[in-house]
């Protein structure tokens, strides 16, 4: 199991029965199906929001029950909420600063930097977040879960 950056096995939970899966890490994947398939459902098994009546959960071979685990993933929720009158960059510099130490080799502007790079965010760094389409806000909820430096998002 610990070969995998994240693995379910035969999860069952409100609305979803059986599913299977197993990531290597650096894979992405994506969820695919109809309006209360379980789609979001399945994702917070993974991150450890629900547990699931039936099968388990690992990331990086612990179980996602273990309070380890939870510091190893992040979660995007599809709703985001942040301050409207605040710009792109202001949102991030703000959660920046709660996960940098006085000690740590990252600085705040530094995540700020990466954090817009890999959300693909530069351009709307100054933009306020009341401008930003719904795409958009879904990125910056992405860029502010990386700062955290979680394992598996």
């Amino acid at each position: 199991m610990s070969d995998y950056a994240l693995t379910l096995y035969d999860v069952a939970v409100r609305g979803v029965r059986g599913v299977s899966l197993a990531l290597l890490p650096g894979e992405v994947a994506g969820v695919v199906g109809p309006a209360g398939a379980g789609k979001t459902t399945l994702l917070q098994v993974a991150a450890g929001c629900v547990r699931p009546v039936r099968g388990d959960a690992w990331v990086w071979g612990q179980r996602i029950t273990e309070a380890s685990a939870h510091r190893l993933i992040g979660y995007v929720p599809d709703h985001c909420t942040f301050p409207r009158a605040a710009t792109v960059r202001e949102v991030l510099s703000y959660y920046a600063r709660l996960h940098t130490s006085t000690t740590a080799e990252r600085t705040p502007a530094g995540r700020v930097r990466e954090a817009l790079e890999l959300a693909g965010l530069g351009s709307s760094a100054t933009l306020l977040v009341e401008e930003l389409g719904h795409a958009e806000r879904q990125r910056l909820g992405l860029a502010q879960a990386v700062m955290a430096g979680r394992r598996v998002l």
